[in-house]
C-alpha cells in the first residue's frame, strides 16, 4: 500500500479558531504562535497555537514533563517549538507535577499530585474538556510526546485511549515498575510491592497491553548512559511490542552516550517528527 494522507483525520483550522474565540480572554499572541494557560479541574495547561496553521492539515500534540519538571520546561529548553509551528501542531502541555499516571489511591498512598489520580484525570477530565471542543478527537491527528515519566505516562494513555493517537513519543521512560520493586516513588503511591504486589502488577501498561491489546505507532528513545532511569525499562517494552502480531509501527532508539538530560531528549525531536510525520501517512482517505 502506498502511504496517502487522510485528509478526515485532520483537523481544521476553524476548530482552533473557534477555540481560541470562545476563550480569547486567555490568549497572549507571540510572534510565532498564539498561547493560552487553562484551568482543567485545577490543572494549569500551557496551549500553544501557531499561528501558520496548515490550512490542509493540523494536528494535536500531547506533551508531558518529567517528574517535578514544569510544563514549561519541553519549550524553553529544547527546540519544541519550532518543530511545533514549521509542523502545523496544536500543543497541549499540562502540568502534571509528581503523578506517576496512576489508576487509583489506595489507603497507603502517602503521595497525591490532584484530588485524581493522574490517569483517572487524563480520562475523566482532561480529554473530555478538549473533546467538547472537537478536539482529540478519536481517529483523527493526534499525537504524544513524553520525557522520563512523562514518557510512561503517553504509554499509560495509550494503553486506555486505543483509538485516540496515530503515534506517540516516549524518551527516557519508566514503564514496568515491578523490575525495581524498591522504588521509592511508587511505593508511595501503591504500598510496598512485598505486601501489596498486585497492585504493581496491574496499573502497569504491560498489564494493560496484554489485556487490552495495543494499537499506537511508537517511538521509544533512551540514552544508553542514563543514570536516572535505565534504558532496560525501553528495551523491554520494545521487546515486548516486538511480539505482538500488529499492524503498528514501532522504533527503538537507544543512543550512546546519552544520559538524562534536555541535551539527549532535544537531540531526538528530528527523529521524532519525522516519524510523526511517515506514520500520519500510513492511512487511507
Amino acid at each position: 500500500m502506498i502511504p496517502v494522507h487522510s485528509m478526515e483525520k485532520c483537523y481544521d483550522r476553524k476548530t482552533f479558531d473557534d477555540f481560541k474565540n470562545s476563550f480569547r480572554k486567555f490568549f497572549i499572541e507571540k510572534s510565532e504562535y498564539d498561547f493560552a494557560t487553562l484551568i482543567i479541574n485545577k490543572v494549569p495547561v500551557d496551549m500553544y497555537i501557531p499561528k501558520k496553521l496548515n490550512e490542509e492539515c493540523t494536528k494535536t500534540l500531547l506533551v508531558l514533563p518529567g517528574w517535578k519538571f514544569s510544563r514549561k520546561r519541553w519549550f524553553q529548553e529544547t527546540e519544541l517549538i519550532q518543530y511545533i509551528t514549521n509542523q502545523s501542531y496544536v500543543a497541549l502541555a499540562p502540568e502534571t507535577s509528581v503523578t506517576i499516571y496512576e489508576s487509583k489511591y489506595y489507603p497507603e498512598t502517602k503521595l497525591k499530585w490532584h484530588p485524581k489520580p493522574g490517569l483517572k484525570f487524563f480520562l475523566e477530565d482532561f480529554f473530555p474538556f478538549f473533546r467538547t471542543h472537537q478536539i482529540f478527537l478519536d481517529l483523527k491527528m493526534n499525537f504524544a510526546l513524553g520525557l522520563s515519566t512523562g514518557g510512561r505516562g503517553v504509554v499509560m494513555i495509550a494503553t486506555q485511549l486505543p483509538d485516540l493517537f496515530i503515534s506517540i513519543a516516549t524518551l527516557s521512560g519508566d514503564f514496568d515498575q515491578t523490575i525495581t520493586p524498591h522504588d521509592n516513588l511508587m511505593k508511595l503511591v501503591y504500598g510496598p510491592y512485598e505486601t501489596f504486589p498486585y497492585r504493581w502488577e496491574e496499573d502497569n501498561p504491560f498489564y494493560y497491553i496484554q489485556k487490552n491489546g495495543w494499537k499506537t505507532n511508537l517511538y521509544i528513545g533512551h540514552g544508553k548512559e542514563d543514570p536516572i532511569v535505565s534504558f532496560q525499562h525501553s528495551l523491554r517494552l520494545y521487546e515486548f511490542l516486538s511480539q505482538k502480531n500488529n499492524s503498528f509501527k514501532i522504533v527503538f532508539s537507544l543512543r550512546e552516550k546519552q544520559k538524562h538530560d534536555f541535551l539527549y531528549w532535544n537531540s531526538e525531536l528530528s527523529s521524532i517528527f519525522d516519524f510523526f510525520e511517515k506514520t500520519s501517512k500510513m492511512y487511507k482517505k
